[in-house]
């Protein structure tokens, strides 16, 4: 059994990993809430009736068009092979084999 003290740290914990998954924040609150909504009503900390307002609160979050515009840590995390992005790369630069000119070799 989760202790009432141990919910609060364990409900950051939640949403920082599905932020680091690279959710973006209105899905990543809503899904955390949810879930931990569902573990304190097995639980017994609260009766399922307090759940009511939930679609309201969600909607709310999810229409909330400043927490759906902050990117997931995917979309602006540096390419890994050291080559460059497609974004940085015009058409005219680019070789025949595909890669953009000015791009550094493989390592």
């Amino acid at each position: 059994m989760i202790a009432r003290e141990v919910m609060a740290p364990l409900m950051f914990g939640g949403l920082v990993i599905f932020l680091l998954i690279g959710y973006p924040v209105a899905f990543s609150l809503a899904a955390v809430g949810l879930v931990f909504g569902i573990i304190g009503i097995e639980l017994g900390y609260f009766q399922f009736a307090l759940l009511q307002a939930l679609p309201e609160r969600v909607f709310g979050i999810m229409a909330n068009d400043l927490l759906l515009a902050i990117p997931s840590s995917r979309s602006w995390a540096p390419s890994s092979n050291g080559a460059a992005s497609p974004k940085t790369c015009s058409t005219a630069s680019v070789s025949s084999s595909g890669r953009c000119a000015g791009a550094s070799p493989m390592r």
